[in-house]
């Protein structure tokens, strides 16, 4: 027989234990779940929440431990999803006396759609329940995480039973938080908090302060163990995670797919090592979107990196921004600094998919505002002249796209400034984002200099030097070329084709460890040159 757990005197847990769930709405929870119901003996015999549907056994089993179902007198649903009312229909069958009360209107409305008109009593902030020698008082939270969220305050007890708010989705044997230990419970109240409750800080801070006039000894939220012994401290931690303030951590998320925008990810953590800025780094193939975001949740430097494939970002750099979008809040992220970054070979759209999707989240880029562009006509897809264009004048990465062949069409007042504009730029980033930006570009100089052909991380005020490196780099790869031409028989036409890919290398290269692709036509023997000719290093 399954049994139910004593909270306080005449206070019992009589809920279900979900030990194999995994996902939960697209949140992995690796160590299970639990659906809390409590069951209150007074006068009135009342029941706080339900379960999913398919835990009624459980929660009819352990009820009947301590009572005949039969008894209940009043069921309480502070929040309508199944999780919490799936067991409504079973509840009312076995206790057709009982009265069933909700949040008006939306607890009701909900309940109704749901499971039929049963006579829902529609309850409001301030409204209280007299079951005996206790009254039980409701307080609407809304948005915490559905409109028609509330929590029950039972001050005879000192228990506040809060619904969502304080959760956890964990499995385990144990009921309170003294006996799992406090690392643990916070760690999963943490995660829970990132994927669920997230973008409704703002409403998290109006329940708190409706909750300071509460004596609370007891925390019994409807997921994972209950808090009795670090109340003040699981309190203390949603104050802060409600408040959205960052802390000087990093995170770096991306995908790869020739591991050029993988190598740059690693010279982005190193550099924020050396700024003394504690990074996590997150392969997106590898790492569960939840699980990022329970770090995502306090940092304040979030850098993720694509290449572009086909015509935009990575599959898994999409699924992951668009996760973000979600649990982004409307407000209070102004603080926070997005780093999109990236390597392409025909097309910028990877990088700028991430930059323009990190913006629409509520980032602040670290590339900051540029001057309107001067209208030079369209640019090349690689150009900074075609980027202004797609962001209305905006530098839409800090990984900024140089055009060789544009750069030099430009007349030497233009040049002086352009330079002088991604000069400005830097003067408005965050001081460690620089330190970041100068550190990888320093690292893909000096290992290889074909990689600021393909996406240049920043170079700003040492932006004019470029062209001159990207064409040092043309002229030395056309040597080696040319000595290979005569032995290969392909005559001028063959070292023209070889040449004319180099003079687009600026849009069309893509780097993989120590070899550099070239687009340098459909011949065999052209293709077998480029494999065999010895590699700049």
């Amino acid at each position: 027989m399954l049994h139910a757990v004593k909270v306080k005197p005449d206070v019992y847990w009589v809920g279900g234990i979900d030990w194999n769930e995994r996902n939960f709405h697209g949140y992995t929870t690796d160590r299970g779940s639990t659906y809390n119901a409590y069951l209150i003996m007074d006068e009135q015999v009342t029941l706080i929440d339900t379960c999913k549907p398919a835990f009624a056994g459980e929660l009819i089993e352990r009820i009947s431990e301590v009572v005949d179902p039969a008894c209940i007198e009043h069921v309480i649903v502070n929040h309508v999803e199944q999780d919490h009312s799936g067991a409504v229909p079973a509840i009312s069958y076995l206790a057709p006396r009982a009265k069933i009360y909700a949040s008006g209107p939306h607890g009701v409305n909900g309940l109704t759609a749901h499971y039929g008109d049963r006579g829902y009593v529609p309850v409001k902030t301030g409204d209280t329940l007299r079951i005996g020698k206790r009254t039980l008082s409701f307080t609407q939270t809304m948005m915490v995480h559905w409109p028609d969220n509330m929590a029950t305050y039972s001050e005879y007890d000192r228990i506040l039973f809060s619904n969502d708010a304080f959760g956890q989705h964990f499995a385990s044997s144990k009921h309170f938080d003294d006996e799992v230990g406090l690392p643990e419970v916070l760690a999963q109240a943490k995660k829970y908090y990132a994927n669920i409750v997230m973008p409704y800080s703002r409403h998290v801070q109006k329940a708190l302060k409706s909750f300071e006039g509460c004596e609370v000894d007891m925390i019994a939220p409807s997921h994972g163990v209950i808090w009795r012994s670090h109340v003040a401290e699981i309190l203390g931690e949603y104050g802060r995670w409600s408040s959205l303030a960052p802390d000087d951590s990093a995170i770096v998320g991306y995908d790869s797919m020739w591991h050029t925008t993988e190598d740059m990810a690693l010279e982005i953590v190193e550099a924020f090592i050396e700024c003394g800025v504690p990074t996590r780094l997150f392969d997106l193939k590898a790492n569960h979107i939840s699980d990022i975001m329970t770090d995502l949740l306090s940092a304040k430097f979030v850098a993720v990196g694509s290449p572009t494939l086909n015509n935009g970002m990575m599959p898994t750099v999409a699924a992951f921004l668009c996760y973000l979008k979600g649990l982004s809040p409307k407000a209070g992220w102004e603080g926070r600094v997005g780093i999109p970054f990236g390597s392409y070979g025909w097309g910028t759209n990877g990088p700028d998919e991430v930059a323009a999707a990190l913006e629409a989240c509520g980032l602040r880029l670290a590339s900051g505002h540029a001057e309107p562009p001067v209208d030079r006509g369209r640019g090349s897809p690689g150009s900074v002249a075609g980027d202004h264009q797609a962001g209305r004048g905006r530098l839409r990465a800090p990984f900024l796209k140089v055009s060789r062949s544009l750069h030099s069409r430009l007349r030497p007042s233009q040049r002086e400034r352009r330079v002088l504009r991604m000069r400005s730029v830097v003067q408005q980033l965050e001081p460690v984002a620089v330190g970041v930006l100068h550190r990888v570009e320093h690292a893909t100089h000096g290992k290889r200099m074909g990689i600021v052909g393909v996406i240049d991380p920043v170079a700003l005020h040492e932006y004019a030097a470029i062209p001159l490196m990207i064409e040092i780099f043309v002229e030395e790869r056309l040597a080696e070329f040319g000595k290979l031409g005569g032995s290969l028989d392909c005559g001028e036409d063959g070292i023209g084709g070889i040449s004319s890919g180099l003079r687009r290398l600026q849009c069309k290269c893509d780097v993989y460890e120590d070899a550099i692709e070239i687009d340098a036509g459909p011949r065999p023997e052209l293709n077998r040159a480029h494999r065999d000719a010895p590699l700049l290093r």
